[in-house]
């Protein structure tokens, strides 16, 4: 079975396009009125009288990771620029620009009540999230696994992020489900030997670790309609992951 093939089935086998809850995109909100709202926030699920209403702290968590990851990026690609090698530079540069991208779209996903710029940032979220994924995978990748194996994955990765961009873009109305994302986020589990003999114990369980903070955020943005500030715990999980890999790709691409 070629690449593109297997990047298609990973979106359309999974059968969860148009997922109601991820990126707490939902009709019920999209039909609240905007003139109860205030002007740079949406409640979800309702708004409280005391503390931060939900899209406040939805948008003030990725605000911080969208600063936090703006710095790292930052450091990484001066630090790839500093050692050289253009396969080096350019997979850092793929790397940090996917990675602000991300949370930059997110905070801006959470800042507006106008249903139609709401939708459009969403869609954007979504598009940085699949692009996010591939590149995460694509320093380590293109410095430490040279061989066939560790290309067809690269490949894969990419083939399939591309495709849920092409859906997702396509459907603007539409939504991915999580569960379609997450079995991409652990391709590179197919590389766990190459991971431990590059990294080691510490690099393993570093990687491993931002996974499962990933695997685990989900099931808070899937079930973020029981608490108001569920959504933001998935924010400062996805947070948590972020600063994991990216300890790992600082330490094994750029140290």
């Amino acid at each position: 079975m070629g690449s593109a093939r297997i990047a298609e089935r990973l979106f359309r086998g999974a059968g969860c396009i148009k997922c109601s809850s991820f990126a707490g995109i939902r009709e019920d909100h999209a039909a609240m009125s905007d003139q109860v709202l205030p002007p740079l926030f949406i409640d979800r699920p309702a708004r409280s009288s005391t503390g931060l209403t939900a899209e406040q702290a939805n948008q003030l968590t990725h605000a911080l990771g969208f600063a936090i990851c703006t710095v790292a990026a930052t450091t990484l690609v001066l630090r790839a620029i500093s050692i050289g090698g253009p396969v080096r530079i350019l997979g850092c540069l793929i790397y940090g620009g996917t990675m602000v991208a991300l949370y930059a779209a997110s905070t801006l996903s959470h800042s507006f009540a106008d249903p139609q710029r709401r939708q459009f940032y969403r869609m954007l979220d979504q598009v940085c999230i699949l692009l996010f994924t591939a590149g995460s995978f694509t320093p380590f990748a293109v410095l430490h696994l040279t061989s066939p194996i560790g290309w067809v994955l690269l490949a894969i990765m990419w083939l399939a992020a591309l495709v849920g961009c092409w859906k997702r873009v396509a459907q603007p109305e539409k939504t991915i489900c999580p569960w379609t994302i997450v079995p991409l986020g652990w391709v590179p589990a197919l590389a766990l030997y190459r991971i431990f003999e590059v990294g080691g114990w510490g690099g393993l369980a570093t990687v491993l670790a931002g996974g499962f903070a990933y695997s685990g955020g989900v099931w808070f943005l899937m079930n973020d309609n029981r608490h108001r500030y569920f959504h933001a715990v998935w924010h400062l999980l996805t947070i948590t992951g972020t600063m994991l890999h990216f300890g790992f790709i600082f330490g094994c691409v750029a140290a």
